[in-house]
């Protein structure tokens, strides 16, 4: 949605709901009657809360089209395409460079 997934736009929220389902169910399932807001289980606190919120009205207007394929994107990579050497680069992100290496 907008660029985002559901894991970005609401962390907080994506906890609350058990990890047995969230693996078993597809998006299809989950938005054909609002069922995803039946598998919210847990704590509902004030940012699961605004979370819930402010999906609900994003995935108001979500409409899924059959025979439309789904769209994938590797956001690794500036085109959108999954490579090893993305992959590879992302291994060391956050790494710190050490100059002085060399000497020693």
């Amino acid at each position: 949605m907008d660029g985002h997934t559901v894991a970005e736009i609401a962390p907080n929220l994506i906890r609350t709901v058990p990890k047995r389902i969230a693996k078993r169910q597809t998006v299809a399932q989950a938005l054909q009657k609002r069922k995803w807001v039946e598998d919210v289980k847990g704590a509902l606190t004030v940012p699961v809360l605004l979370e819930y919120l402010q999906l609900w009205g994003l995935m108001d207007d979500v409409l899924l089209q059959q025979n439309v394929p789904d769209q994938f994107v590797w956001k690794l990579n500036q085109s959108g395409i999954y490579t090893t050497k993305s992959v590879y680069g992302a291994f060391f992100l956050g790494t710190i460079k050490f100059g002085p290496w060399r000497r020693i």
